[in-house]
């Protein structure tokens, strides 16, 4: 997330910390090689949510055991739903890009 904040905010880019924080949810996906049917799978390794404020950790996946958790924060969560919805597909072991994007569009709005 840092890094995420650091690229933003280079010169060219000039993204304010208030005007990251107005993102609800920013889901970070990484390219396991030699995983999955064309020898890459992507996985949806970490979440961050935010209500307007800083963006805390509510998801992760876990590579040395190819699970993920939940972090749990006392306020509510602004997209439980989409937490959820990362959360049963990793553990029904939907973990491919294209099918993580179609249950993502599949959400009501």
């Amino acid at each position: 997330m840092e890094e995420l904040r650091a690229h933003l905010g280079q010169p060219d880019l000039q993204v304010s910390s208030e005007e990251l924080a107005k993102v609800d949810l920013i889901a970070f996906i990484h390219a396991v090689r030699g995983r999955g049917t064309a020898g890459n799978q992507r996985r949806v390794v970490e979440v961050f949510e935010s209500d307007g404020g800083a963006h805390q950790l509510t998801f992760r996946w876990l590579t040395d055991t190819d699970t993920d958790t939940h972090e749990a924060h006392e306020r509510v969560s602004v997209r439980t739903e989409a937490t959820r919805l990362f959360h049963e597909l990793a553990v029904s072991g939907v973990l491919e890009l294209s099918a993580i994007r179609d249950a993502v569009n599949r959400m009501p709005t």
